[in-house]
């Protein structure tokens, strides 16, 4: 009996419940086999949801940024990175589901 066998036996007698607890969860995991269908369509309905919230926040950030701020550089400044970050994450998760629905059978 290796070292790694002689550990693990000893940290099962010590710590029983946590060991055979793992166990079970798995074991039971696996005899669900819980799948999520991803269409196209449920891709897109996610997606609008996300554009339309972010739309919405971003009028409401503007407004409070154009009426709230400390001058007009730093508005400008504020603007530029938050919509700049913005289409950049719209991008990247546009990609995403681009790759995941060509890589899907």
């Amino acid at each position: 009996m290796g070292q790694e066998q002689q550990l693990r036996l000893l940290f099962s007698f010590m710590f029983p419940t946590r060991y055979n607890y793992g166990a079970m969860i798995n074991s039971s995991l696996a005899a669900l086999n819980f799948q999520i269908p991803v269409t196209p369509l449920l891709l897109f309905a996610v997606m609008a949801l996300v554009v339309a919230m972010w739309g919405i926040f971003t009028l409401i950030v503007r407004y409070h940024w154009k009426h709230y701020g400390a001058g007009k550089l730093e508005v400008f400044t504020m603007n530029f990175f938050y919509l700049g970050g913005s289409l950049i994450l719209i991008t990247l998760m546009g990609a995403s589901a681009l790759f995941y629905l060509t890589s899907a059978t």
